[in-house]
């Protein structure tokens, strides 16, 4: 935000009545406000007078700041806010996403208009231009409120596309699952086929499932401990792969598995070498794996996880007993998937006809 300072006199040589006046520009228009009452042209010129006028206009004074880029700003934003370096990454790529520069534009320069534009002439689904105007709600909100480096929030009218939660998440048929893991167990290593079998049969996020060790797997009780998930953080300047906290608390958890997929752990750890840290899967990150799921399915891997909670809910299993195995909320199992399948609208339909028929 560009902005400059004048003094000026209201009152007369023998009675001096000075003002302050700070001219700003905001979205593109410059206003002004001001603060009178002082006795002398030094006085109305003071940095204590200076400062009372630009919090008055909820600006910060710190050039560095004010000449933030967004995408400098995210930096920011991710060391204050301890988000995690998958996290700070999928910002960044949300807002690269945009096409009119707005990542290397600074933050003062950006208006409303220019985010609707943006996101107008994204190419994007509408569950990615959605994400993408949550992350610059909140990036934006901190800008104004907790750096005070705008005075207008230019994120804060984004409207969020109305979706069906069928438009929303990736679900596969019976059919495709089945297809997906009999092809997946026949044509490739049997890491990567196990890999998506406990993906699909677990509910697992991916992160989860590469940071299973073999002190989690309880074969005699059909058991998965979830305790903890294998990513990518920032540690004294470098990004490392390694063990992380699980997502939430809620997502400590431990998981009944059935007997085909205790079946086929049991093979495979009969088949592979013990790894030193006692991993199950020795994989640096997800996009392989999920490169192969998407290469089967036309989806990324976390469709398994959805397809799960979806089979679950069909087959009558109650919403606390899914948030709980899913490590999730019930507020989120509802808001994502209650009514998404054809399936449960079937059973719905069917249970209709029998209790009211």
């Amino acid at each position: 935000m560009r902005y400059n300072f004048l003094v000026r006199n209201r009152g007369t040589k023998s009675k001096p009545a000075w003002q302050l006046v700070i001219s700003y520009e905001q979205d593109g228009r410059w206003k002004q406000k001001s603060k009178g009452g002082f006795a002398s042209r030094a006085e109305a010129m003071s940095d204590t007078a200076k400062k009372l006028l630009i919090d008055k206009i909820g600006v910060t004074t710190d050039r560095d700041l004010l000449d933030l880029t967004l995408g400098e700003f995210i930096g920011i934003y991710a060391v204050d806010k301890h988000l995690a370096y998958a996290t700070e990454t999928s910002y960044r790529s949300d807002i690269k996403s945009l096409k009119n520069g707005l990542y290397d534009k600074k933050i003062t320069d950006i208006t409303f208009a220019d985010l609707r534009h943006a996101l107008n002439s994204s190419t994007r689904k509408d569950t990615s231009k959605n994400k993408t105007i949550t992350v610059l709600k909140s990036l934006f909100l901190a800008a104004q409120k907790t750096y005070k480096i705008i005075a207008v929030n230019p994120a804060e009218d984004l409207q969020r596309a109305s979706l069906r939660s069928a438009d929303s998440i990736n679900v596969l048929t019976d059919f495709e699952l089945k297809t997906l893991l009999a092809r997946s167990r026949k044509e490739l290593q049997f890491s990567n086929y196990l890999q998506i079998a406990i993906c699909a049969k677990t509910g697992m996020r991916v992160g989860e499932m590469l940071g299973l060790t073999t002190d989690c797997i309880n074969l005699a009780c059909r058991e998965i401990t979830v305790n903890k998930q294998w990513g990518t953080k920032r540690s004294d300047g470098k990004i490392l792969q390694s063990f992380m906290p699980c997502k939430t608390y809620r997502s400590n958890r431990t998981i009944p598995i059935s007997q085909s997929l205790a079946d086929d752990i049991m093979l495979y750890l009969q088949i592979s070498p013990a790894h030193i840290n006692k991993r199950l899967f020795i994989r640096s990150d997800s996009s392989g794996i999920s490169r192969i799921v998407h290469g089967y399915t036309g989806h990324g891997i976390h469709c398994l996880r959805h397809t799960y909670a979806t089979k679950l809910l069909s087959a009558g299993i109650d919403i606390k007993t899914v948030a709980a195995l899913l490590g999730d909320s019930v507020e989120t199992v509802l808001k994502a998937y209650v009514s998404y399948t054809e399936d449960l609208r079937a059973k719905a339909k069917n249970d209709i006809q029998r209790l009211f028929g």
